[in-house]
């Protein structure tokens, strides 16, 4: 696991979430094409599914990755 792997783990640990380590990934970016933006990025699929609903955390940085996680709700609070 890298050190942003680390990171992002820790971080979404201390909110009550488990991350999928075999499916969390970083790609690198390409693009941008016509009529569309950059492809690649962070990718982060955790469990479970937040009180808000089902998704996963991406990023095209590490910087944004963290931003989403700190945006996330603690599972042991009602409140988003």
């Amino acid at each position: 696991m890298t050190r942003n792997l680390k990171k992002i783990a820790q971080a979404l640990a201390a909110k009550g979430y488990t991350m999928d380590a075999e499916e969390a990934r970083w790609e690198p970016l390409t693009g941008p094409y016509e009529m569309s933006g950059y492809d690649g990025g962070w990718y982060i699929p955790f469990e479970p599914c937040t009180p808000l609903g089902d998704y996963d955390v991406f990023g095209y940085n590490i910087a944004e990755v963290m931003e989403m996680i700190a945006k996330l709700p603690a599972l042991d609070s009602q409140t988003p």
